[in-house]
């Protein structure tokens, strides 16, 4: 059988190198003799796809039965020769994907990601720790495999990709758990590319890969947080976590809220509904202003003329959250910008203008400095109460849709045009390092 991508790929190739094997946790493709063999010889493991996300998880209870779930289901099997066959008629695996199969992660211990982005014009990497090691060998030691790990991967992955490496500390060893090779355009690239610049024309709200730890420091830190899948779209997965009083935490998704108490059953509650069905981050909520009471972001479709190599700004509205909607991809109600900015701000609405703009051409230029094929960006941005811009996401395939339901159709005909033109553009390789910038405000 051979897989040829993904987490089985990967582990084949690190297991052919003599050094990195030995940090390697067992690992084999799932099929009815290795849950067998695996499940027997570790009692819990995890099952995840060759490409892709979404875990399941298998435990051997003291009943001796055996419990399988998902971010969907939860099933009790009696027997473990029944496992694989479960699997499948129960629907948590597709007959003909790949999935691998290894030990569940344990508790004991420590975790720690390490995330890696190529530099620019350059063959070296940006590296950085999530979750620092108990002692600075231990840190060193992880940075260290982390690189070997992608100079053995270099042949194999995206020159644009990202590499999040998962490494578990247990009994003073260091063992790879994961490897997870994100899309260029994912929600973490993006933050990375980035915060890796340090001077930009827009603030950012405090991001980090979801982990038990993360979610505990950042509700201490800032009582309010969103996690959001790394890879989705339309708002989906989103959910808005926040600590209250006596250790209540409200868990606001869709239109849904719950209280639960306690920290670990929260994010056992939110490991059982969300994440094991995608890769997650967590975020500061940043005290966005609002209109009529609900919560709004910017839009801001910008294109690349591929006449002069400059970033132009065809479009710009703001989404108005629908009642009891935590994003705006529910929205309530669509208005051009400036409009929009008008009913708020009065007299400084130019100067909020400016630095919509402003923010929009260097997120812009950062992007495709990165990624030199893209025309069309929808940026979505948010202002807070003190009239500050704040990033939130960029969609690099964006609904121009609701350009057309404002009843000017101006904004709308300027993108359709600017999309027209770049299908013209037979060759669109090299669109210059540096497209235009307009100065910088006053």
């Amino acid at each position: 059988m051979k897989v040829k991508k993904g987490r089985w790929k990967i582990y084949q190739l690190l297991k052919s190198d003599k050094e990195l094997s030995n940090y390697l946790l067992e690992e084999s493709l799932l099929d009815e003799k290795s849950i067998v063999d695996l499940v027997t010889k570790y009692r819990d493991i995890e099952i995840l796809p060759c490409f892709g996300f979404g875990k399941i998880i298998v435990k051997t209870l003291k009943t001796n039965q055996y419990q399988i779930k998902n971010h969907i289901k939860n099933l009790m099997i009696p027997q473990k020769d029944q496992l694989y066959k479960s699997l499948i008629s129960n629907e948590f695996i597709k007959e003909k994907r790949f999935y691998i199969v290894k030990p569940l992660d344990r508790s004991v211990g420590t975790s720690c990601y390490v995330t890696l982005r190529r530099k620019l014009l350059s063959s070296g990497w940006n590296v950085s720790i999530q979750h620092p090691l108990p002692t600075i060998p231990l840190n060193n030691q992880a940075i260290t495999i982390a690189k070997q790990i992608t100079k053995k991967m270099e042949d194999n992955i995206e020159p644009d990709s990202t590499l999040v490496i998962k490494l578990l500390t247990h009994e003073k060893n260091l063992w790879i758990s994961d490897i997870m090779e994100l899309r260029p355009l994912s929600k973490w690239s993006q933050y990375k590319s980035v915060t890796s610049k340090k001077k930009y024309k827009v603030r950012l709200p405090d991001t980090a890969i979801l982990t038990e730890k993360s979610l505990f420091d950042f509700l201490q830190k800032y009582k309010q947080v969103f996690i959001k899948p790394c890879n989705g779209q339309w708002g989906k997965g989103i959910a808005q976590i926040t600590l209250k009083d006596h250790d209540v935490y409200e868990i606001h998704y869709e239109k849904k809220s719950i209280e639960v108490t306690g920290f670990v059953t929260t994010y056992e509650f939110l490991q059982s509904t969300l994440l094991l069905n995608n890769f997650y981050l967590v975020q500061q909520k940043i005290k966005l202003a609002r209109m009529d009471g609900n919560i709004f972001d910017i839009r801001v479709l910008i294109q690349l003329d591929p006449d002069c190599d400059t970033w132009i700004v065809n479009g710009a509205l703001i989404k108005i959250a629908h009642d009891d909607y935590i994003v705006t991809n529910v929205s309530k109600k669509i208005l051009p910008l400036g409009e929009a900015l008008e009913k708020l701000y009065g007299s400084n609405t130019e100067l909020l203008k400016k630095k919509v703009d402003h923010a929009s051409y260097h997120l812009a230029n950062r992007f495709h400095h990165l990624y030199k094929d893209i025309t069309i960006i929808g940026f979505d941005l948010g202002v807070d109460l003190e009239g500050n811009i704040w990033f939130i996401e960029a969609n690099f395939k964006p609904d121009i849709s609701m350009f057309y339901l404002l009843k000017d159709k101006g904004m709308h005909e300027k993108i359709v045009n600017g999309i027209k033109k770049n299908k013209k553009k037979k060759t669109y390789e090299q669109v210059g390092d540096t497209p235009t910038i307009p100065p910088p405000l006053a």
